[in-house]
């Protein structure tokens, strides 16, 4: 029998994760780790998203007779910290014409630039509209959806939504078989640089380590956490994410987080934590406590190819921007975010601004692509 169709009135503004069931939000969130619930709660529950961080959640849930059949994440959001899509320049100009682009909405990830779908389920029309009401009701200038899945492009620009694009670099596995076949499909400058790059680290007296599951005790964990603060004290800034997120993942889905872990005289000096699924290894955060020539390519970049190759999987997403990625394989793909301003003549502005920047972007990638270091460049 076929769901009734439903409209904005249907729809309900929810506060917290918690409210939902694991098992409810689980079935329409599909196999990616950071749409579960474990994840997303995580994230509140350890208070890394919070109102005092500048993260209120809000998020639009739809349910008949009972049954959750469709959701979509949603904070408002007083900064734009921790998003990856940069609107800086956006909010500078509101600012300066006395426009309050604080707080907007923001439908994403926290913390997280990875793609994938944004609206959970069925009735994404109630969805949308719901979430614009939600935007005029609370006299929000913008909301943004944040690298949502290419797929549902077409539903964000039929409800008024601007899409930009961007550029992330991913690695792919063409059937390479190990380290030493990827090493092969590279010219041989390249082959022979990462080649010293790894020598580099294993001559100052580092190993490195794979952890995952078990191996992530509260003792391991802590020293991985003490790397991830690293990587902000040295900027003078607070992490994002408060060590009670990373404890929560461990009991909750202890088969997604992935850690490249680097050590010398039995000490942990740095750590990449990274989270998977049965298809991709998504970098995600890193840190160290030393300075050693190659050791961020190593644990952040090679540790995850010769993963992938050896799990299977086919893809590697290692994060946002690097130019320095291109030289290491890892090929320009674009991105989008999508984006509603109720603000007539902001709205005029920024898409002004896109249909300048879009060819840029455009361009930007296929030179990218000129870059890539293969014997022949890949499709």
């Amino acid at each position: 029998m076929d769901t009734p169709r439903h409209s904005a009135d249907d729809v309900q503004c929810v506060s917290a994760l918690s409210s939902f069931s694991a098992h409810e939000w689980n079935a329409l969130s599909g196999s990616q780790p950071f749409l579960q619930h474990g994840f997303l709660d995580a994230q509140e529950h350890s208070q890394s998203v919070a109102p005092e961080s500048g993260w209120e959640p809000h998020h639009l849930a739809l349910r008949d007779k009972g049954k959750l059949i469709g959701a979509l994440p949603l904070y408002r959001k007083y900064h734009s910290y921790g998003e990856f899509v940069f609107d800086w320049g956006w909010a500078d100009a509101c600012q300066r014409a006395g426009i309050a682009y604080y707080p907007k909405l923001l439908s994403a990830v926290p913390f997280t630039p990875v793609t994938g779908p944004r609206l959970l389920g069925h009735q994404a029309d109630a969805l949308i509209e719901a979430g614009k009401r939600e935007a005029e009701r609370g006299q929000h200038v913008s909301w943004h959806v944040l690298f949502p899945a290419r797929d549902e492009l077409a539903l964000w620009r039929a409800h008024d939504f601007m899409v930009r694009e961007d550029c992330q670099f991913q690695w792919f596995d063409r059937d390479y078989g190990d380290f030493d076949g990827f090493l092969g499909a590279l010219k041989s400058r390249r082959r022979k640089e990462i080649r010293r790059e790894r020598r580099q680290v294993h001559e100052a007296g580092v190993t490195l380590r794979t952890l995952a599951g078990e191996d992530l005790d509260p003792d391991t964990l802590s020293q991985v956490y003490g790397c991830y603060t690293a990587a902000y004290a040295i900027r003078g800034q607070q992490p994002y994410l408060r060590p009670g997120f990373f404890r929560a993942i461990v009991k909750t889905q202890p088969d997604s987080i992935v850690v490249f872990a680097a050590f010398r005289d039995g000490h942990m000096v740095a750590a990449a934590i990274c989270f998977r699924d049965d298809e991709c290894l998504y970098g995600r955060h890193w840190g160290s406590l030393v300075d050693i020539p190659g050791l961020h390519f190593e644990a952040c970049y090679y540790q995850g190819i010769a993963y992938c190759l050896d799990q299977g999987l086919g893809r590697f997403e290692p994060g946002t921007q690097g130019e320095h990625k291109i030289s290491r394989g890892f090929e320009p793909v674009p991105v989008y975010s999508a984006h509603y301003i109720r603000h007539p003549g902001l709205r005029d502005a920024i898409a002004d601004f896109l249909q300048r920047e879009t060819p840029v972007i455009a361009d930007y990638r296929e030179r990218a692509a000129e870059l890539l270091p293969y014997k022949e460049r890949q499709a």
